[in-house]
């Protein structure tokens, strides 16, 4: 898959050297030396199969299921189970807990859903099984012994797909089922191409970021925002998981000085994309007008979780509304950079 580069870029780009026709451009900030025309290996759009739309379908029918508490016989297929389980290798506890199990689907081993047919709430079983040979290190090719307990037993009962149901889901708008699908394969294709397009414009972006070079030094601001990044972990470590940043470390297998080399590549690529996108706007006259911005407030605004721009604008005190607007610029010169990038085929991996 290419994009077609415009005949006047065409033009242009047959009047100079082989060294072919980007430029560098540079202000006090960054140094870009490749991006208008950048080459970057591109994610193809898929075509939508029957299969595709059966799968989609098939959740909706799961998600709109009638759920029923079963006490009178035992676990079969397709019913939902809430267990508690112990499980030994080498009489040794490995692991234990409670589990949401679908009796003949998906489980972390092979053969532990499939076990579960057959028994009745309430009941107390042993559950044999093997571990495959590319599980974790420490159970690799083990056998195991599962003692399952059943909590509770549901029988999902799918609807049927039919005319009524799909008027039911659609609000009236498809009347038969055939449309309904049709429905589905639309709404699945521009769901790939926004994928798709979101992909390229990241990927695209990315390569802009790494041919551009930080002119100025942004030591304490790097060093801000390094301090930021490592105040926001240990606000979630202490919140979500009750332990401290130090521990939080300890546990991801990473030291200090590891952590704060990450974080300070993230934050000097932030740098770069922030400088960047400024200096490509006016090189490319791309800057929106007042009433664009005004325009995207709002609806940048709701995507950051906010109720309109002004609440965004009065949450992020004084910078706020600039916050908004580099994000408002960014994304714009973001799309400017993919819609006139050539995006290659992913080459394989050796």
């Amino acid at each position: 898959m290419k994009k077609k580069l415009t005949a006047l870029l065409l033009g242009v780009c047959m009047t100079v050297t082989l060294a072919g026709c980007q430029k560098t451009i540079e202000d006090d900030n960054v140094k870009i030396s490749e991006y208008k025309g950048i080459e970057v290996e591109g994610m193809e759009l898929s075509k939508v199969t029957d299969a595709d739309v059966e799968n989609s379908i098939q959740s909706t029918l799961e998600a709109e299921a009638e759920r029923k508490e079963v006490t009178d016989r035992a676990a079969k297929k397709g019913d939902s189970l809430e267990v508690s389980y112990v499980g030994k290798a080498d009489g040794e506890t490995f692991d234990q807990g409670d589990l949401t199990v679908e009796v003949g689907g998906e489980g972390f081993v092979e053969g532990f859903s499939e076990g579960m047919e057959g028994h009745k709430l309430n009941e107390t079983f042993e559950l044999p099984l093997t571990f495959p040979e590319d599980y974790t290190p420490e159970l690799a090719g083990k056998d195991a012994v599962f003692t399952v307990t059943i909590n509770s037993i549901t029988e999902v009962i799918l609807p049927e797909l039919n005319d009524e149901f799909v008027q039911k889901i659609s609000d009236n708008k498809v009347k038969k089922v055939d449309d309904y699908k049709k429905q589905v394969k639309e709404d699945l294709e521009k769901s790939n191409k926004k994928t798709v397009e979101s992909q390229n414009k990241n990927s695209a972006w990315t390569a802009v970021v790494k041919n551009t070079e930080l002119k100025k030094d942004f030591k304490d601001e790097i060093k801000k925002g390094v301090d930021a990044m490592k105040e926001q972990y240990t606000q979630i470590a202490e919140m979500y998981y009750q332990i401290t940043f130090e521990e939080f470390l300890q546990q991801t297998n990473i030291t200090e000085d590891q952590f704060v080399e990450k974080m300070e590549k993230q934050v000097t690529d932030q740098l770069k994309s922030k400088y960047a996108s400024k200096l490509i706007a006016k090189e490319e006259k791309l800057e929106p007008s007042e009433k664009e911005y005004e325009k995207k407030f709002d609806e940048y605004a709701e995507s950051y979780g906010y109720e309109n721009g002004d609440a965004f604008i009065e949450a992020n005190g004084e910078d706020g509304e600039d916050k908004l607007k580099e994000s408002i610029l960014l994304d714009k010169v973001m799309t400017w950079v993919s819609d006139n990038a050539e995006f290659v085929e992913a080459k394989e991996a050796k």
